[in-house]
């Protein structure tokens, strides 16, 4: 699904452009494919693992599941083991990624 098309056609070189949206509880990504001489069209990412169906908000929750160390599977597909004691699922990760001059609070809301 196309969510920004360019007026302008791309000049440079041939590339894959990725954007990710990492926010406290979901998670977006986007897209473009960049062509010499085509106009660039932005694309969202709306079917993930997990989800039956493609979902018009495009993200997915920012969940992370690991047994020990091991990554186990990461956003929709993480419900599944939301109430698993055998594992660990971080969330509200983003919350730890700031500097400690930003810090406001240690616990997520």
């Amino acid at each position: 699904m196309a969510v920004y098309c360019s007026d302008i056609p791309y000049t440079a070189e041939e590339k894959i452009v990725i954007a990710m949206d990492i926010g406290t509880t979901h998670t977006g990504v986007s897209y473009v494919y960049c062509y010499p001489g085509q106009k660039p069209r932005v694309n969202l990412v709306t079917l993930w693992p997990g989800q039956a169906t493609a979902s018009g908000a495009a993200k997915i929750p920012t969940y992370v599941v690991y047994k020990g160390t091991r990554l186990e599977t990461c956003g929709q597909e993480a419900d599944a083991y939301l109430d698993d004691r055998d594992y660990t699922i971080a969330k509200w990760f983003k919350l730890h990624l700031h500097p400690e001059s930003m810090k406001q609070a240690d616990t997520p809301p």
